[in-house]
């Protein structure tokens, strides 16, 4: 039987993920392929077929790079935060709070009603 976690680690170690991220990746991946090849095994496949129609399952893992290239350099925070800054009065902001919280509950009446 293949080592499927040691063909997944060759292909993923040109991406440069992170520890966390390729161990998790590798042992999903792994035994997805583990189960595709038990799969093809119980469909009538000689071990070479279903081999190769598992690696050929993993040969799909290029079309991920983009994904996970995109999604390594995204950034954890935002630099700015979202939403108008406090204006620094506070009589300002309450009312402005306010004026939200009522929205809010006039758009979902039926929650406000269990709520309170």
């Amino acid at each position: 039987m293949p080592d499927w976690k040691t063909l997944v680690r060759q292909r993923l170690a040109p991406l440069n993920l992170t520890a966390a991220a390729e161990a998790e990746f590798v042992e999903e991946l792994a035994q997805h392929l583990e189960d595709r090849f038990r799969e093809l095994q119980s469909g009538g496949a000689t071990d070479d077929e279903a081999y190769a129609g598992a690696m050929s399952e993993l040969e799909d893992i290029y079309a991920l790079r983009a994904d996970l290239m995109g999604n390594r350099q995204m950034p954890k925070h935002d630099a700015v935060p979202s939403g108008k800054l406090a204006s620094g009065n506070f009589f300002e902001d309450a009312w402005q709070d306010v004026r939200y919280a009522l929205r809010t509950m006039r758009k979902s009446p039926i929650f406000v009603l269990f709520a309170g």
